[in-house]
């Protein structure tokens, strides 16, 4: 077994990320495999000699308390070591080490949070923030801007799409004509559509339109949503990062906690109490068959049972256009 420095590491870890990259690995995958071998790195300058020699099963157990007693979190320490996992099961492929010895780690069980979502008088807050930017806009490319917003708050709160799915979403997967749909294309599995509310098709209409006519004067790219500065449309597909940035953006111009996650949450409340089988629910997520709604329905029997204050905060419903 060869002796590797922090430097020949590094080189491997650049070596996986673009092996990782040539499968097909999405942008959003491989920021969070960068940001898992930062920690990973981190442990490595607080051994002595900086070397993995031999990762016995010192520097496993080493390592697991190294994460431990930085993460709380029991989901991100398990996200951390399946990206070490795979990273040593490539350092294996590749004849570094005869066998992976983060395996070696046993995996905790997922843990399963309750939800939490940005309650409903903050929705409507934010909605209509959005909505009253969109009237208020004074030049062709503040109108766009503020028309893909709104779009991309609706996908979230009304269709539950998630940030990854969103960045990857066409022009031809919105269908307008015979009820409204938008059509969601993973990888792992056979593309399906999700229902948008009828009285949201002038809203998307109005930004295709929009669209259309600002990339005829520009250029052209497919994607649905774009990434814009104050002054110009600058590429096709808004990254999940931008995505992120953009709720920021709402929750500390309005003073309120959301995210897209929190958002989604809230979405899938709705739907619940919609009525909507869970069937339905389960395609619509693209989660699989075993996945069950208990803690959704749990929230929803807990705020019901305390005070009308609460209640009125879990009147989850479609929003004004």
């Amino acid at each position: 077994m060869r002796t590797i420095n922090l430097k020949d590491t590094l080189t491997h870890q650049r070596n996986f990320l673009k092996t990782a990259a040539g499968k097909g690995r999405s942008a959003n995958s491989l920021k969070c495999y960068r940001l898992d071998f930062e920690v990973f790195n981190s442990f490595l300058t607080t051994m002595e000699n900086k070397e993995i020699q031999n990762f016995n099963k010192n520097l496993v157990d080493a390592f697991e308390h190294f994460l431990e007693k930085k993460y709380k979190s029991i989901n991100s320490r398990r996200r951390k070591l399946q990206t070490l996992r795979l990273f040593f099961d490539y350092l294996v492929e590749k004849n570094v080490y005869h066998e992976n010895p983060i395996k070696k780690i046993a995996s905790a069980p997922k843990s399963i949070l309750p939800p939490m979502p940005t309650l409903y008088p903050e929705v409507f807050m934010a909605n209509d923030y959005l909505r009253t930017t969109a009237l208020n806009a004074e030049s062709k490319l503040e109108k766009i801007i503020a028309l893909r917003n709104r779009v991309l708050f609706v996908l979230i709160y009304e269709c539950c799409i998630s940030v990854s799915a969103l960045s990857v979403l066409e022009k031809d997967d919105l269908f307008l004509d015979a009820g409204p749909r938008i059509l969601v294309r993973p990888k792992k599995r056979d593309p399906y559509t999700i229902p948008i509310p009828e009285h949201y098709k002038p809203l998307f209409s109005e930004y295709l339109d929009l669209l259309v006519s600002f990339q005829n004067e520009k250029f052209s790219f497919k994607e649905l949503l774009f990434y814009a500065n104050s002054h110009t449309i600058l590429k096709g597909s808004l990254s999940p990062r931008g995505i992120e940035n953009f709720f920021k953006h709402i929750d500390n111009h309005l003073k309120i906690s959301i995210t897209p996650k929190s958002l989604r949450q809230s979405g899938i409340l709705k739907w619940i109490r919609e009525g909507h089988s869970e069937g339905n629910l389960k395609e619509w997520l693209g989660v699989a068959p075993s996945y069950n709604f208990n803690l959704y329905k749990k929230y929803i029997k807990d705020q019901l049972e305390s005070d009308s204050k609460t209640r009125d905060h879990l009147d989850y419903k479609s929003l004004q256009v």
